[in-house]
């Protein structure tokens, strides 16, 4: 990774936060309010990529995104929102049981940090 990758993608995650921050300040954001923010930031740091938000049922259950390239699927995201623990979110028994053993690629991703 170059020096100028680190630091646009440095600045994107920065560019997130701000977003994320704002959306909060207005005290009406719910978990779904962020996740243009984090389309945004997904796309625009792995070049080549498209993350759908809400797509269609798959048959482990129904992800927050896939992410494809090239119209692979390279992986999935569960959103959580802001302050929501992911360790809670790990050992829940709907993740585990639908996730965990069936899509061998998903991600958790707090929205901003826990």
């Amino acid at each position: 990774m170059t020096p100028e990758k680190i630091t646009n993608d440095l600045r994107l995650v920065q560019d997130y936060i701000r977003t994320i921050e704002k959306e909060l300040a207005a005290s009406n954001a719910t978990e779904h309010t962020h996740r243009s923010a984090l389309k945004t930031l997904i796309e625009d740091t792995l070049p080549g990529t498209v993350a759908t938000n809400e797509p269609r049922r798959i048959e482990c259950g129904a992800p927050d995104f896939i992410i494809t390239k090239d119209s692979a699927t390279i992986g999935y995201i569960e959103a959580k929102d802001v302050g929501k623990s992911l360790d809670e979110t790990e050992k829940s028994e709907q993740l585990h049981l639908s996730w965990t053993q069936l899509c061998h690629s998903l991600h958790l991703f707090t929205l901003v940090g826990g």
